[in-house]
C-alpha cells in the first residue's frame, strides 16, 4: 500500500492558507510517501533524501517485480530504505512558478509569464527551517545555482 499526495499545501505560512503557486515555498513542494510493505522488517522505517515524483513508478514497478525496458527519469527510492542516495537536489513546478529544493537550501521563482509571484526567494533550511527568511540577495552565487538548474529542467531562460 503507498500514500502520497500532488502537492503540499499552506496552512498560514507567511499568510496563505491554501495552494498558491506564487509562494512554492517547501510546504507547497514537500509532499509525503508513506509505503506499507508486506515484509514488517520495514516497519517503523523513515528516509529522510531527497525524492521525486519521477521516482514512484520506477519504485513501483521494482516493489511489484515488474521487468521493464521503458527508461525513466526518476529512480528506485527503495534504494534510499536500504541507506543509498538518488539525488542531491529536487526541481518542482506549479502553474507558472518552479523551485528548487536541496537539504540546505529552498529556491523557487516565476519561470513563464510576468507574474513575479514572490519570487525569487532563497531560504537556508539549516538555520531558518520555516522558511520565514529570504536570503536571496544574501547568496547570490547559491541563487545563480538553483537558478541554472531550474533553466535546465524547465528548458527555458529565466530572467
Amino acid at each position: 500500500i503507498a500514500f502520497s499526495t500532488d502537492h503540499g499545501t499552506h496552512l498560514g505560512e507567511q499568510g496563505c492558507v491554501q495552494k498558491q503557486a506564487k509562494l512554492l515555498n517547501s510546504c507547497l513542494a514537500r509532499v509525503p510517501l508513506i509505503i506499507r510493505h508486506p515484509d514488517n522488517s520495514f516497519r517503523g522505517k523513515r528516509v529522510t533524501e531527497l525524492a521525486s515524483h519521477l521516482d514512484f513508478v520506477p519504485t513501483f514497478l521494482s516493489l511489484l517485480g515488474v521487468k521493464t525496458n521503458l527508461s525513466f527519469h526518476g529512480g528506485n527510492l527503495w534504494e534510499l530504505v536500504n541507506g543509498g542516495k538518488l539525488r542531491d537536489h529536487v526541481v518542482t513546478g506549479y502553474g507558472n512558478f518552479g523551485a528548487v529544493h536541496t537539504r540546505k537550501w529552498h529556491y523557487f521563482q516565476n519561470v513563464w509569464g510576468k507574474d513575479p509571484g514572490l519570487g525569487p526567494q532563497l531560504y537556508d533550511l539549516e538555520k531558518d527551517p520555516r522558511e520565514e527568511k529570504d536570503v536571496v540577495k544574501s547568496y547570490p552565487e547559491i541563487a545563480a545555482g538553483m537558478k541554472k538548474l531550474m533553466e535546465k529542467s524547465f528548458r527555458t531562460k529565466l530572467p
